[in-house]
């Protein structure tokens, strides 16, 4: 479904319509806590499509360690993964983000290509990808396996 700035409060809230271009990820149950702000292409088509298998009920089951490390996660978290999209690095994150987001429903992840907002470069001094940005102060440099995702999230 396409809609409009302003078209749907809810869903400008829920994918976050400051940053458009914006493609949130639904179910039948609403929105998925997945979202990409930018064009999902280069390295990031893999975690748009990993975020479609999340949602489709198709994504690959994860093994009981990280379903508890994920279940430590015990207050709201929204985790903005600044990236390039020729970046590695930052694909391996998002798609980690967006399986903690999947998995537990007090946690969103944004992916952001950081090339179509330089106010935001600009706010959060961005020099290389990937950055995390956590809660909207807390910035993360580099990339993290889903152990490391996982424990930065569950202290917060």
């Amino acid at each position: 479904k396409f809609l409009a700035p302003g078209e749907d409060p809810a869903a400008d809230a829920a994918v976050d319509a400051s940053l458009l271009p914006a493609t949130g990820v639904y179910t039948e149950a609403g929105f998925g806590r997945m979202a990409f702000h930018g064009i999902p292409g280069g390295k990031e088509i893999t975690g748009f499509a990993g975020a479609l298998l999340n949602a489709g009920g198709a994504a690959k089951p994860l093994d009981k360690p990280t379903l508890k490390d994920i279940a430590k996660i015990r207050k709201p978290v929204d985790i903005r993964v600044c990236v390039s999209l020729a970046c590695h690095h930052c694909a391996q994150l998002v798609m980690s983000a967006q399986r903690v987001a999947w998995e537990n429903p007090l946690v969103t992840a944004h992916m952001i290509d950081a090339n179509l907002y330089p106010e935001l470069v600009k706010r959060h001094q961005i020099q290389r990808v990937p950055l995390t940005v956590l809660n909207g102060d807390k910035t993360v440099p580099g990339g993290k396996t889903m152990a490391e995702l996982t424990t930065l999230l569950a202290k917060l």
